[in-house]
Formats: structure tokens, sequence, C-alpha cells
């Protein structure tokens, strides 16, 4: 992984339970599978995110969804937010026009070092104090990719 520490958004998830997302739910087991093999953290506002996304948006997969997000609940490295990401992230908001949400991944991942938050949203945003965003499912594929996917 060369050093890299990284998280996941809620988007990376719902493709990894949605069979039908193709390519983005190819890429998105790989870094499901990674993430649990200790590559990665992911925080609980994500595993919630995706949960209430997939309840509204493909509610047949309720079920595949609650298995998923458990077992990467049990297995990975879990991390909350805490007070000061709240507020880290009303500064990110206020600073940069990030959805609220965002802002508070991003104020979590900060928080616990990490490097980089894999997603499909604000890939075309340049990185805030130290954190970078790294859309997974662009094409051509990042060339750091790479660097995120089992070996």
């Amino acid at each position: 992984m060369n050093g890299e520490r990284y998280t996941l958004d809620a988007n990376v998830l719902f493709y990894a339970i949605d069979g039908a997302a193709g390519d983005k739910h190819r890429t998105a087991i790989l870094l499901v599978r990674a993430l649990l093999k200790g590559s990665g953290v992911i925080a609980v506002q994500t595993l919630g995110e995706t949960y209430n996304a997939i309840s509204k948006r493909r509610p047949q997969l309720a079920s595949a969804a609650r298995d998923l997000l458990r077992a990467t609940a049990d297995v990975a490295e879990v991390v909350s937010a805490d007070s000061a990401d709240f507020l880290n992230a009303l500064r990110l908001r206020e600073k940069r026009q990030v959805q609220f949400w965002d802002a508070m991944l991003w104020a979590t991942a900060k928080r616990n070092r990490c490097t980089t938050i894999l997603t499909e949203d604000l890939h075309d945003r340049p990185a805030s104090e130290g954190v970078r965003y790294l859309n997974p499912f662009q094409s051509p594929a990042d060339p750091d990719l790479p660097l995120f996917l089992p070996s």
C-alpha cells in the first residue's frame, strides 16, 4: 500500500452490494476486500449512509446490504466521528462549499490519518489539508488506483 491510509465513501459500498452495477461492482468488491485485509478504515457514518441508500433505492438488496455491512463492521477498522470532527466539518463546509456529510467523512478520515477518500463524489476537488479524493470508477483509471487494490 506504500503507506497510503484510506477510507471508502458510501457509494463504493453501495456498488459492492449492487451486482447490477457491472464494472463498478467488480471494482468495489476488490476495494472492500482490500479494506477487510486491513488496508484502510471505514467510518460508522459510511456504514449507515450505505444502508440508508440501499434501503431507499434498492430495497430488494437490504438483506445483502445488512450481511456485507455487518461483515465489514466485524472485520474492518471502524472509526467514529467526534465533536472535533463535527467542528472541522463545519469549517470545511463553509470554506469549500462541500456537502455536510462529505465534510464529516473528510474530518473523520483526516483525524484517523487517512490520506485518501475513495469516492465517486468530490474527485474534481483539490485535496483538502492533506486528504485527497480518488474516484476508483473513472475511466481511464486513476494511475494510483492499484495502490488500493489487492495485489
